[in-house]
């Protein structure tokens, strides 16, 4: 088997970036509240977020980055950019990265530098899978250079792989999060171990993820409210408290004594993120008829007791005919239990691959012929004489 040195050496090639520009055009809002976001997609997976990304919000701007141009065909961006050459990362995320760190990254902060020297953009948000090869072994490198070089917040957001995939998905993933948390910028997991089918999963995550994006450019709550979580409140949570950020948004009605407590529990446990640990931001959003919105309790102790008491509590109420609850819970800790599942599969395909076949092993190990060895004649090429000595 090769080392991923070895396999970095072999399809080594000219990877000068290319430029491939769409004809999307998205315009700059004046609408209060409304937040600029420009999403930068990573490897084929990111790329298919980022697309979504921009189907569902007109004031996102896309550029798509990939290592393969196959995979592009289908992908709504701004601006395509591609490393010339190439044909993927074969799931090696330092492939991945010598691809990035040779010329790719120029290009890529150029043209965004070029953007926001346009357009104000109020966030950054840099999207890939974790468990392949392009996206996740660049995405963590390129959100810092693009925080380092520029005053955007950037948000990192990543996938990761089904606990049925295989043992690179999940050694993928975990360095992915171990280089996420090293780089200490605020990010988001979303997570492909669901029931069903993979393509039913990964429509879930994208649908989730651009309803994430909904709520924080401020599509989905208007500016006639009671209470208004503003532009300042959502830095406070997304960038300030950054951390590991959980959110999302429900149509679904409350039942008459439902509590906002046990209502925000039924989201968490249908969410396609790993679950809060520690919050440390909280932000509430209420939209609906009066006589409900009134009966719920945005303070959510019991949510609070259970997974962290935030420093920070924002509430966003706003009466109207039709229903929306959404919450953004910032500064949360590692997903440690999803993590050890992680690392628990990768260990025993793993351990599996050392041993093909344990009878062979038994057979070699334990047991001899009861015979013995019989003995056997050599052939000599030379007549031997030495009976003629008696």
């Amino acid at each position: 088997m090769f080392t991923e040195e070895e396999m970095m050496k072999m399809v080594q090639k000219d990877n000068s970036p290319r430029e491939n520009k769409t004809e999307v055009k998205r315009q700059p809002t004046s609408i209060n509240n409304i937040r600029n976001l420009l999403v930068v997609g990573c490897g084929d997976g990111g790329c298919s977020i980022a697309s979504d990304i921009g189907k569902a919000v007109s004031e996102a701007y896309i550029i798509a980055y990939n290592t393969s141009e196959r995979a592009m065909d289908d992908v709504q961006a701004d601006i395509k950019i591609l490393a010339e050459g190439e044909d993927g990362s074969g799931k090696v995320r330092d492939f991945s990265k010598e691809i990035f760190k040779k010329n790719s990254y120029k290009y890529l902060l150029e043209k965004v530098k070029e953007e926001v020297n346009k357009t104000t953009y109020e966030y950054i948000l840099v999207c890939s899978t974790a468990d392949g090869g392009t996206g996740s072994g660049m995405s963590p490198m390129a959100a810092k250079m693009l925080s380092d070089n520029l005053e955007i917040p950037v948000i990192l957001l990543g996938v990761y792989p089904s606990l049925d995939d295989d043992a690179t998905a999940q050694f993928n993933a975990m360095s992915w999060q171990v280089e996420c948390t090293k780089i200490g910028l605020p990010y988001m997991i979303y997570d492909n171990n669901l029931k069903g089918s993979k393509n039913v999963a990964h429509q879930k995550v994208n649908a989730e993820i651009a309803n994430m994006t909904r709520l924080v450019s401020g599509n989905l709550y208007g500016n006639h409210v009671v209470s208004i979580i503003d532009n300042r409140d959502m830095y406070m949570l997304l960038q300030h408290v950054g951390g590991r950020i959980v959110s999302g948004t429900s149509i679904t009605r409350p039942t008459t004594n439902e509590t906002l407590d046990e209502y925000l529990e039924k989201m968490l446990m249908d969410n396609c993120q790993p679950l809060p640990a520690n919050i440390g931001g909280i932000g509430i959003f209420l939209k609906g008829p009066k006589e409900i919105v009134d009966r719920l309790d945005p303070s959510i102790p019991e949510i609070r007791a259970k997974y962290g008491d935030a420093a920070i509590h924002y509430q966003h109420i706003e009466y109207a005919t039709d229903i929306r609850i959404s919450f953004i819970f910032s500064g949360n800790d590692e997903p440690e239990d999803r993590l050890f599942k992680m690392k628990d599969r990768y260990d025993y395909i793993m351990n599996n691959q050392k041993s093909k076949s344990v009878f062979s092993d038994m057979m070699s190990e334990q047991m001899s012929n009861p015979l013995g060895v019989p003995g056997k004649k050599n052939r000599k090429e030379e007549v031997d004489l030495s009976a003629l000595d008696i």
